[in-house]
């Protein structure tokens, strides 16, 4: 090959380059198989002899020197690589001549020879999709691989090889079923653009409408495939598929993956780039703390406390298949999968196939036959950023990837001991419980906090750090703790089973490490560490109440403060005389808990907050410490511990928090009903935690409803004036049932989560902060009166003035100018009863109106013969729900009360139309649609006609319902069999659209509702549509057009599940 004028590559089945070369190059002869590569050039001249098998020489038009090309296209296969580099060495050309190789080599000779930050240095893991189960075949090919015969004996053996070998079958199943997905979709989208374009010139024929109704169909299915597929990759779990697009999941998981990559990590003084290096350092740090194994070196004296008993109420029972039924359903479907690649999706789907396998496994774990579960109980450890720019392994959050068989197992004994470990758990400890919250440890540390400080008392807050807290529990000391709080002796062999035969690998950037055995520590992501772990933390408490008692360390300054110690899983918080000698006692006490119990302090990481310390030499007494001094307010479980009244400053990292996750492509990529869901699942949640326990201020409330509106409205920083949002923020923030989009008003909301602060004081008497001031306001405790009943017994809790105990509400609203009076507005009932006390504390004066309402009072109360019951305590029962008892959602619900309420609930939200239309039908009847009429009155550019009939002003009510082009549309529907509620005549003389849409459901039969319903919002989402093509595209208005969008749409609705959808429209001619 001598000249050459133009010279390119051809990849395998490259189908637009092949076309282009077929329209180029005359002689140009198909089909490419895999693998090959073609090289398609211009010829001028070609010289035979200098045609080589694998490299003809090359002159370009112009040039005097030549050259020998060679393009390659090296197999993937690893055995088959040498071969390939042998043959292209036997194929080289002479020394001395120029020798160009080009093509895909499918080697890497080093890892910075390549950016990409999805490198795949071995063989891909496997990962179940979620959502393979609703496809043909999949339950077919899951039954075949896992019945085939297995001859192991064990177990755990058997089902270690069932699991590997239905991953392999499944992933070639779904090579076979979903890997040409791609090209498939690319293909009918571009078949169906020609078809379309080819229908503006002339009518289709029957063959073409029939190809083109079928790739349609095809599309959506597979559109709906890719976005399962990005929506599991993003771990999106909170967002529904037709809420956001693929590009919108695609995005997130490009940046979820662009955020844990590790690009290099600090050891020492060394920056480590290479992944070998990465990877060792970090396999050598975990297998450091994990596995390898402490020595005690201090043993823990028993005899010294007096430890509760767990009640054994079936901890050690043998395994049902009821029970692991009942742990599946109550797992995390869509978590992210271990070592093995099963979800909890695959039990779910597949129980009936894999259920006497896996109870094999159960009864061989409860007879303890260890066998081959080491198998079974890997784990994967993912390395999460702590915080931006994580540079050290330190700056990173180790989360396990368990085994699916081990955390099933796990689930299992975790369901039992949470029924029970209440009983053993002092009251200092909150964490992981059923019965108490986070909330409970913030709430009495803040007001031990606010008390000191009030009262001038001298103290110490200690915030105790304990280094790598889960990853140092000695294993021994678990046990041995377990065995005195009387475990049953099974219990403690089966805990010691899943500890000793685990074994981790950390999976750095997609690549899996070498796996090393644990000797120490629990497993973060195991639904049973947590509840190991409080049992190993809470002798803390115990050693420092005894230490207290043995007068050891001086008891705290006041009356009232009955634990020293607030324990949250690891975070511990310990309060403090500010004396040296405490400080040293203290610390020597940590010391030993530490080498007791391999929990050992990090001073470098814990501080003191002194309170009311001004004169006291703090570096003298904190000697010992070796902790930093910081100054209130400070953060604990996350939230800010103030001296006085909570400002903006102190929560405003909430704001940001919630501005972090409205990033501007968000918004972009969701439709309106994905950044509802946004709003309402995300933002509204983030602040959930803080406002439960604290009282805001209201420019929070102010800022956090303009970034939730901003996000909804999809508007920029500089779009929240002129009257861009489509409805006003109160009504938005309304339940359905009042008309509203369902979104929470934080303020209302923030006050129904307070109340429960005041259900609790009267339903929990073991909670430590009873007795204390509530985040409560005045607001909050008539919201609750209102709420509750009283049931009078021995009135030693019940408020004479506050409660509801006389059957006719409180009397502080039956009689106000006595409350007013009153000096002891918080007497109990039975204090105030006794002696008729309240008269006493009313306050002397000369009011004639006053002692007469107290006549009035005494003569009412003795005429209803309300008197305490000394042989029972006073109850309290919850009157909105008809459980008697406390929620949230009833006592935010009963804010609302008293507002009119809306027919839009039954109207567009009880239909089987996608989200984003519902909330559509909504705007239509809310009248917020932009047509040219509120343009027209905003002074924006606007048509002012409408664009399908050129006649009148454009208005909602005009565009659905009176233009003339529309009255057909609705006509032609009516006429058709069943849909004769949507004819004109049945609503032309109701005034807006809800009374149209009222009037045409309910002239439809009963067994038709839903569907009509389904049918007037579809057909008001293809009229709006094609009013938008006329006006934004300058499309002629066409009634055709109008009945052959909404035939497709009604064909696809009930191909989606709305099966009772009735199809009104004939085939358009």
């Amino acid at each position: 090959m001598r000249i050459v004028k133009e010279l390119g590559l051809l990849g395998p089945r490259d189908r637009l380059t092949a076309d282009v070369a077929k329209a180029l190059f005359q002689r140009f002869e198909e089909p490419l198989s895999d693998g090959d590569i073609s090289i398609i050039a211009r010829l001028t001249h070609l010289d035979d002899e200098a045609l080589r098998v694998m490299a003809p020489k090359v002159t370009f038009l112009g040039q005097a020197q030549d050259f020998w090309l060679s393009t390659v296209y090296g197999p993937a296969d690893d055995a088959r690589k040498d071969a390939f580099l042998r043959e292209l060495s036997l194929s080289a050309p002479p020394p001395n001549d120029p020798w160009l190789i080009n093509g895909d080599f499918n080697l890497i000779y080093e890892s910075r020879d390549n950016s990409n930050i999805n490198l795949n240095r071995r063989t891909a893991l496997f990962r179940f999709e979620n959502f393979w189960p609703s496809f043909p075949c999949f339950h077919a090919t899951v039954e075949r691989a896992w019945k085939r015969t297995e001859r192991s004996s064990c177990p755990f053996q058997r089902l270690a090889t069932k699991m590997a070998r239905t991953a392999r079958e499944l992933k070639k199943w779904s090579k076979s079923f979903f890997s040409q997905a791609r090209l498939h979709f690319h293909v009918a989208a571009e078949i169906v653009l020609r078809l379309d374009v080819a229908q503006e010139r002339r009518r289709l024929s029957d063959a073409e409408q029939a190809l083109r109704k079928l790739l349609k169909l095809r599309l959506l299915g597979l559109a709906a495939l890719e976005r399962a597929r990005r929506r599991q990759a993003s771990r999106l779990i909170w967002l529904r598929l037709g809420d956001a697009g693929t590009k919108f999941f695609h995005a997130k998981a490009t940046s979820r993956k662009r955020k844990n990559f590790i690009q290099c990590l600090r050891v020492g003084g060394d920056l480590l780039t290479v992944h070998e290096h990465k990877e060792e350092a970090i396999h050598n740090h975990f297998k450091l703390s994990m596995g390898s194994r402490i020595e005690r070196s201090l043993q823990v004296d028993w005899s010294i406390f007096n430890l509760p008993s767990v009640q054994n109420r079936g901890l050690d029972n043998p395994f049902s298949q009821e029970e692991v039924w009942e742990a599946i359903k109550a797992s995390p479907a869509e978590k992210a999968p271990g070592p093995d690649g099963f979800s909890g999706t695959f039990y779910r789907a597949c129980w009936h196939i894999i259920k006497e396998d896996i109870m094999a496994t159960f009864t061989s774990f409860d007879n303890l036959s260890r066998g081959d579960f080491a198998k079974l109980n890997t784990t994967l450890i993912i390395l999460l950023p702590k915080k931006d720019g994580a540079s050290t392994i330190q700056d990173y959050r180790p989360i396990s990837l368990i085994h699916s068989v081990a955390k099933l197992i796990s689930k299992v004994l975790s369901r039992r001991l949470s029924v029970v470990i209440s009983t053993i758990i002092s009251p200092a400890q909150s964490a992981f419980l059923r019965s108490k919250s986070t909330q409970d440890s913030f709430l009495y540390v803040q007001n031990i906090v606010r008390s000191l400080h009030r009262k001038k008392q001298p103290a110490l807050l200690l915030k105790i750090d304990i280094a790598k807290a889960f990853d140092s529990v000695s294993w021994e000391y678990l046990l041995e703790v377990m065995q005195q709080l009387r475990f049953p002796a099974r219990w403690r062999d089966w805990v010691s089973m899943l500890l000793c035969t685990a074994s981790s690998a950390v999976l750095l950037n997609g690549a899996t490490g070498c796996y090393f055995t644990h000797q120490r520590g629990l497993r973060q992501g195991d639904s049973l560490s947590p509840l190991l772990f409080i049992i190993a933390i809470d002798t803390l408490h115990r050693l420092l109440q005894k230490a207290t008692e043995l007068q050891a360390i001086a008891p705290l300054p006041g009356r009232g403060i009955p634990l020293r110690v607030s324990l949250y899983a690891d975070d511990a918080v310990i309060f403090a005389n500010p004396a040296a000698e405490e400080i040293t006692a203290l610390m020597a006490i940590l010391h030993d808990f530490g080498r007791a119990s391999g929990l050992l302090i990090n001073p470098s990481k814990s501080t003191a907050a002194p309170i009311r310390c001004d004169g006291v030499d703090l570096h003298h007494i904190l000697t010992a410490f070796g902790g930093k001094v910081v100054a209130f307010p400070l953060t604990y479980l996350g939230l800010p511990i103030t001296l006085s009244r909570l400002k903006l400053v102190h929560i405003q990292f909430i704001l940001d928090r919630i501005r972090a996750r409205l990033a501007g492509w968000k918004g972009k990529l969701l439709n309106i009903a994905g950044r509802r869901v946004l709003v309402r699942n995300v933002l509204s949640a983030l602040p959930t935690f803080a406002l439960s326990v604290l009282r805001a201020p209201r420019n929070f409330f102010e800022e956090i409803d303009r970034a939730r509106r901003r996000f909804l409205w999809a508007q920029e920083d500089g779009e929240l004036g002129g009257g861009k949002s489509k409805v006003n923020w109160p009504t938005v923030c309304s339940p359905l049932e009042n008309g509203g989009l369902g979104i929470l008003d934080l303020n209302r909301f923030s006050r129904a989560l307070r109340l429960r602060w005041l259900w609790l004081q009267w339903t929990s008497n073991d909670r430590p902060w009873q007795g204390r001031n509530l985040p409560c306001d005045e607001v909050d405790r008539e919201l609750f009166t209102a709420s509750t009943t009283v049931t009078l017994g021995n009135g030693a809790t019940a408020s004479f003035w506050h409660c509801s105990w006389t059957g006719s509400g409180s009397l502080k609203t039956l009689f106000p100018s006595l409350f007013k009076h009153s000096r002891r507005k918080q007497r109990s009932v039975r204090d105030a009863l006794r002696n008729n006390t309240w008269v006493a504390d009313l306050a002397h004066g000369s009011n004639s109106h006053l002692w007469e309402d107290a006549i009035r009072l005494h003569r009412w109360l003795q005429d209803r013969d309300l008197q305490p019951q000394a042989e029972s305590a006073d109850t309290i029962t919850w009157n909105l729900e008809a459980s008697q008892t406390y929620s949230a959602r009833s006592a935010y619900n009963a804010q609302f009360q008293g507002r009119l309420t809306s027919d839009f609930n039954k109207l567009i939200w009880r239909t089987w139309a996608p989200p984003r239309l519902k909330i559509f039908g909504w705007l239509v009847l809310r009248n917020r649609l932009w047509c040219n009429d509120r343009l027209q009155r905003r002074g924006w550019p606007n048509g002012y006609f409408c664009q399908l009939c050129l006649r009148n002003l454009e208005t909602s009510v005009h565009l659905f319902w009176e233009c003339p082009m529309m009255l057909q549309i609705w006509t032609y529907a009516a006429s058709r069999a069943g849909c004769a509620s949507l004819s004109p005549s049945l609503w032309a003389t109701k005034a807006g659209s809800a009374e149209k849409i009222t009037a045409m459901i309910g002239a439809a039969q009963p067994l038709q509702r839903k569907a009509t319903k389904t049918m007037i919002i579809l057909m008001l989402w293809e009229i709006w549509k094609h009013r938008n093509d006329c006006t934004f595209t300058g499309k002629q208005a066409h009634i055709h057009d109008v009945q052959c969008a909404i035939t497709r749409t009604v064909e696809l609705w009930r191909q989606a599940g709305a099966f009772f959808l009735e199809h009104p429209f004939w085939d358009p001619p």
